[in-house]
């Protein structure tokens, strides 16, 4: 029923599907007068009619069809169709707010979003995507006011509690985020991005139990989302929790969306800790050539990495050819206290002995993944 339009299914006043009812009727009206007309003949002629009749109608109606069905394959095209065919549609003007941003084209983002407000003030949604659009430009005040007005106009959506939250983050606020997160939990409880943003802001003010438990939920709502065991791999690690980290680790990285430096930190810790198995170092050498070569071998914590699992898989003269590479890189880079450390590494690994520790190697890459300076917005 939501289908045919008898009982409403989301903002839309007019669509395609609508005609399915009203179209019962003339449907079987056409049938009949097409039958009657055919009579005129009988036998093969008969049949020859009814097939050309039949070709007539279903030939254009398939082209249109055909047609029709393309403008579906994309939001941006749908939503540019929709607002050409229609006249002050605010909600196709929204819609294409958010597409433009995701498309990072936020001058056009925020210009959709302010002709949406115009042609319906009360539609909170285009405040949202104003605000979203202002944020990325780095007009923050501006973004807050917007957010502010959408929360005022609809205060039930949690989507807007939780874009309010990272927009704290960006203010350098953080404490401020926390209840905008806790308020989007109250209106959904199984809003697993605000779990994960609440938990990062949560780790950043010290509090990395409580943000485990949040991202043990959201990981609970979202088993396929990699960003939620990589998250709490890195807290894990970061407390000393070597073996939850493996396992939170092993969950990322076998996803598309892992992030390089989950990726470098799986390698070392499985080719460093002394508790992990051969099998375990296979995967370190696996992984840690992927991560070299997505880094387009100029990641000089990757080569390092790479070379600390190929000495412990036993291939020493990989492993010095690889620490070698590391260590010029962080000279250029920069780092010649890592450099050092590296050399005493390539010692090791000529010695034919595996580097072997418990704690991470790179506080770089801990700094660049601080779970305090990155907001998430939802996809919405």
């Amino acid at each position: 029923m939501p289908t045919i339009g008898i009982i409403q299914a989301g903002d839309q006043a007019m669509a395609d599907r609508y005609s399915y009812l009203p179209s019962l009727g003339l449907t079987p009206a056409v049938l009949m007068l097409a039958l009657d007309f055919s009579k005129r003949w009988s036998g093969k002629a008969q049949r020859l009619v009814n097939f050309t009749l039949a070709l007539i109608v279903l030939a254009p109606l398939a082209a249109l069809t055909y047609r029709q069905v393309g403008y579906w394959r994309s939001d941006e095209v749908l939503f540019t169709r929709s607002n050409l065919v229609t006249s002050r549609n605010f909600l196709a003007k929204s819609q294409l707010s958010q597409v433009a941003r995701v498309n990072k084209n936020y001058e056009l983002a925020l210009a959709l979003a302010e002709e949406s407000k115009l042609e319906c003030p009360g539609f909170a949604q285009s405040y949202d995507q104003a605000g979203l659009a202002l944020q990325k430009l780095g007009r923050l005040k501006e973004a807050v006011e917007n957010i502010r007005e959408a929360i005022l106009r609809d205060p039930t959506t949690p989507a807007f509690q939780n874009d309010a939250g990272t927009l704290m983050i960006d203010l350098d606020r953080p404490k401020d985020a926390i209840p905008h997160f806790q308020q989007a939990l109250k209106l959904d409880p199984r809003f697993a991005t605000s779990m994960h943003n609440l938990a990062i802001v949560l780790a950043g003010e010290g509090r990395e139990d409580e943000a485990l438990k949040y991202w043990e939920m959201a990981l609970k709502i979202e088993p396929d989302n990699a960003v939620f065991p990589g998250w709490k791999a890195t807290i894990l690690r970061r407390k000393g929790d070597l073996d939850g980290a493996i396992k939170a680790y092993r969950l990322a990285v076998n996803s598309p969306d892992a992030k390089h430096d989950w990726i470098v930190d799986y390698v070392w810790i499985l080719a460093t800790s002394p508790n992990t198995t051969p099998g375990e170092w296979n995967d370190a050498i696996q992984f840690g050539k992927k991560s070299v070569e997505d880094s387009n071998a100029n990641d000089f914590l990757a080569h390092d990495a790479y070379s600390a699992a190929l000495a412990r898989g036993g291939q020493f003269d990989a492993a010095v050819t690889e620490a070698t590479l590391a260590q010029k890189l962080a000279i250029a880079a920069g780092k010649p206290l890592f450099a050092s450390q590296v050399q005493a590494r390539i010692d090791l690994y000529k010695s034919g002995q595996p580097y072997l520790a418990r704690l991470h190697h790179a506080t770089e890459s801990m700094a660049a993944t601080n779970p305090s300076t990155i907001p998430v917005n939802p996809a919405k």
